[in-house]
């Protein structure tokens, strides 16, 4: 089954997502809060540091280049979540800049114009994603949607 990306990148803007990287072999969690999907792929923006005068290399980013194995968790109110994993990227292209931009507004208060050299975007590859369903099955045994009756999966997934 093929992933409907724009469905998943709805659901990330709408709701809170964790964005998880590892260091010395211990996992690292924050918020992120930028997705986007661009040539069937899904997407996400981060800085090599917090503004583009400062000079300290961000954590995250240090993780990342060391490590690009992530995991991306999200949820709603509704206690319906995926888990994403998948390995991160660079994709330097300025269209894929520009289409990050336009899809998130809030890149209006990291971004000074449409190509800050410290702001870089990551395409995830070899993306894996696990959903807890909304069917009364994944609901009870506590597991992540097989069932191909699931609205949660139907929505994520393509036939």
């Amino acid at each position: 089954m093929d992933i409907d990306l724009k469905n998943v990148v709805e659901f990330l803007q709408e709701n809170a997502f964790c964005f998880t990287t590892v260091e010395d072999g211990k996992p690292k969690v924050r918020p992120f809060c930028t997705a986007m999907e661009f040539e069937e792929k899904l997407f996400v923006i981060m800085s090599e540091t917090m503004h583009p005068e400062q000079k300290d290399i961000r954590p995250v980013w240090k993780q990342v280049i060391a490590n690009p194995n992530i995991a991306i968790c999200s949820w709603d109110k509704d206690r319906k979540w995926m888990r994403i994993t998948g390995t991160l990227k660079e994709d330097a292209r300025i269209e894929v800049k520009r289409k990050m931009i336009a899809d998130n507004r809030i890149m209006d208060d990291f971004t000074t114009n449409e190509v800050d050299d410290f702001q870089r975007i990551f395409a995830i590859e070899d993306m894996q994603i696990d959903l807890r369903g909304d069917c009364a099955k994944c609901c009870c045994d506590g597991g992540f949607c097989t069932h191909d009756d699931c609205r949660q999966r139907n929505k994520f997934f393509k036939e």
